[in-house]
């Protein structure tokens, strides 16, 4: 991220903007529109939409394969990253290039679902894929090289930015792929996140989707671009195509929000309904589940878990009370205030502009907590359940890189 100095205040160079040298401002040059109306859902044209809606993104995977090195692809298993998955590989067959290898690589601690389901994904369409189970203390012990690659203290960027830098230091070791994809973007544009079930209307769904994407630099984007460009490599992400964010943007506000209770409705429909058996339909229609939780055993103690286990055991009640008060934001958990010590201890303790705020759900009265799993909207009983349907469980658990060293010589953050 490029950045402003202004005094003692540092800004962002904001994206969709340049700099006029004349009014030494930043001016914006990308102005998407909104549509913040309804549309009568009996006479609304849905079967154009979701032909448009699955079109567009494919031609904005398509766009972005020119590469002179091969491409790979983050697979996490969930809608978005597979279904970027499925399109690489459907375009290699339509170009002639159907034995063309396409590396998909996921992590996760043991028995994650994330690991199991971009498991199913790979072997639907073909890819070879890397997969790679990490120990807690790998994550613990990656934290600090973390915070200084991405420049962020925000809690919820670090937690999924950890696993994402140690699957990109995965990718530089053990493959030629320099190119890779993701399916960042898709849960602003498409409301995906699991608390825009609890908008009170489709237009504050609407409304909050727009602040997410105003907002997108600071977060989920700031940590793909980051957590790769750390290990040389280059990220593409097709949710962010133009035309494909121009036309989600234009679909009626009760279109685009969560439809019989389920969260990005309308894109799984048109995945579903324009490319059936693209990838697998359980994957279509798996719930959505944040990188940080996803990553984690459903099992055992979640990453996040594990962090504020760690953070509650070097910072004392005292500590805590003290010291987050010297800081705005104010850090409202021990995790918070470990990450924000250690973005001092390289970037010095002058308050930023490059997070105006952490990271948390919208709709969920005092709760400042953002993983879905911790504050209870992740149904993870119905996902073992699923998991566990799968048959393959033994298969993957064979086929896993252990990526962690030895627990004895780790040295602890």
């Amino acid at each position: 991220m490029i950045g402003l100095c202004e005094g003692d205040t540092i800004r962002p160079f904001l994206p969709g903007h340049f700099w006029s040298s004349e009014s030494e401002t930043m001016k914006r040059w990308y102005n998407p529109t909104y549509n913040l109306e309804e549309t009568d859902l009996v006479t609304f044209d849905e079967s154009s939409a979701l032909q448009t809606t699955a079109e567009l993104l494919y031609e904005g995977t398509k766009k972005r394969m020119m590469s002179d090195r091969s491409i790979g692809t983050f697979l996490s298993g969930g809608l978005d990253s597979s279904v970027v998955a499925g399109f690489l590989k459907k375009a290699h067959h339509e170009n002639g290039h159907g034995s063309t290898n396409l590396n998909t690589f996921s992590i996760g601690l043991n028995g994650s679902p994330d690991l199991a389901y971009s498991q199913q994904v790979a072997k639907h369409i073909g890819s070879t894929h890397h997969h790679v189970e990490v120990h807690k203390d790998d994550c613990l012990n990656a934290i600090e090289d973390v915070v200084y690659a991405t420049e962020t203290f925000d809690v919820t960027t670090i937690r999924a930015s950890t696993p994402m830098y140690l699957l990109g230091k995965y990718v530089r070791t053990h493959s030629d792929d320099v190119v890779i994809y993701s399916g960042e973007g898709s849960d602003e544009v498409t409301q995906g996140y699991l608390y825009f079930k609890n908008q009170p209307t489709p237009l504050d769904g609407a409304l909050e989707s727009k602040k997410l994407m105003e907002q997108l630099y600071q977060y989920d984007l700031l940590r793909v671009d980051r957590t790769t460009a750390a290990h040389g490599l280059e990220v593409r992400e097709p949710f962010m195509d133009k035309a494909f964010m121009q036309h989600y943007f234009n679909l009626p506000t009760n279109i685009k929000n969560p439809r019989h209770g389920i969260e990005k409705y309308h894109l799984r429909k048109a995945i579903d309904t324009i490319y059936p058996g693209l990838i697998p339909s359980d994957i279509i229609w798996r719930q959505k589940e944040a990188f940080s939780d996803g990553i984690s055993s459903l099992k055992e103690k979640s990453w996040v878990q594990e962090l504020k286990e760690y953070c509650d055991f070097i910072i004392t009640d005292e500590e805590f009370e003290e010291e987050r008060r010297m800081y705005t934001p104010m850090p409202m958990a021990k995790d918070a205030l470990y990450l924000r010590r250690l973005y001092n201890k390289h970037y010095g303790t002058i308050t930023p502009q490059l997070v105006d705020n952490y990271w948390i759900p919208n709709w969920m009265g005092d709760n400042q907590e953002s993983s879905a799993r911790e504050i209870g909207l992740l149904n993870t009983d119905s996902e073992d359940t699923k998991l566990r349907s799968l048959g393959f469980k033994e298969e993957f658990q064979k086929a896993k890189f252990i990526h962690a060293t030895d627990s004895a010589n780790l040295k602890r953050c």
